[in-house]
């Protein structure tokens, strides 16, 4: 399980809040932060 958090407004706030599950792969982590950094 894994949660994101975007930070409001996101036009002018380029932040985003990772949350990992205590069970969350480093590898899901991962992905989720590439992701989070190609948005």
């Amino acid at each position: 399980v894994i949660g994101m958090h975007f930070m409001n407004p996101p036009p002018v706030m380029k932040l985003i809040e990772i949350v990992r599950g205590a069970d969350t792969s480093d590898e899901t982590f991962a992905a989720t932060k590439e992701l989070s950094q190609r948005l």
